[in-house]
């Protein structure tokens, strides 16, 4: 039998290179996992659980430890991944930060203005989400609280991380959820966000 190894996918955001996820993979690495950078484009959602299929196809099997990380974008892609091929691995879970899993309210300000083109065809998953969380897998969900960003910006006080509201992200029938006091992008530059994320993975709880 394969000996079994701890990997974990980091998937990157809207408008995001996969090289955004650097930090997140070298503290991950610090950790003991082998870490997995997946880049896609992210104006083209639909694709792009196809192209993560083949990504995982390619280096795992079922004897293998495999979790996922995804930031915004990256999380409803994870979601939408597990839901239509229902990977198989001896240890899973995912784990999300600052995706709105309801939709984004700033996605849905642009296209009521005429401007979802901007989101090319991820326009529909950024205004709808996927939804409550319905599938065996855990999940955790991390949300930003500090409220500086585009979202601020363009709609007032924002209520979240500056992007994505609380009530954008937060995920009923998820494992478990926190809180951290940090904007959007924050999210991808932060040492607890690798600490909470960790004991996630081994405990399937962030206390």
């Amino acid at each position: 039998m394969k000996k079994e190894n701890k990997h974990i996918v980091l998937i990157h955001g809207l408008y995001m290179p996969a090289l955004i996820m650097q930090y997140l993979d070298k503290h991950f690495r610090k950790r003991g996992f082998k870490t997995h950078k997946f880049g896609y484009n992210s104006l083209r959602f639909p694709s792009a659980a196809k192209l993560l299929n083949r990504f995982v196809n390619s280096r795992f099997d079922e004897h293998d430890q495999v979790y996922f990380f995804g930031h915004s974008l990256g999380g409803l892609l994870i979601r939408h991944y597990f839901q239509t091929y229902q990977p198989q691995f001896s240890d899973t879970c995912i784990i999300t930060a600052g995706t709105p899993h309801n939709g984004a309210t700033i996605a849905k300000f642009f296209s009521s203005n005429g401007l979802g083109f901007i989101f090319g065809s991820s326009e529909n998953i950024l205004n709808n989400g996927l939804g409550d969380y319905d599938i065996d897998v855990p999940i955790g969900v991390i949300t930003g609280t500090y409220d500086a960003g585009v979202g601020r910006v363009m709609l007032g006080k924002n209520q979240g991380d500056g992007t994505v509201t609380i009530e954008d992200a937060n995920l009923k029938g998820a494992t478990d959820t926190c809180s951290l006091n940090l904007n959007h992008t924050a999210l991808v530059y932060s040492k607890e966000v690798v600490e909470l994320s960790a004991r996630f993975i081994e405990k399937k709880s962030f206390n």
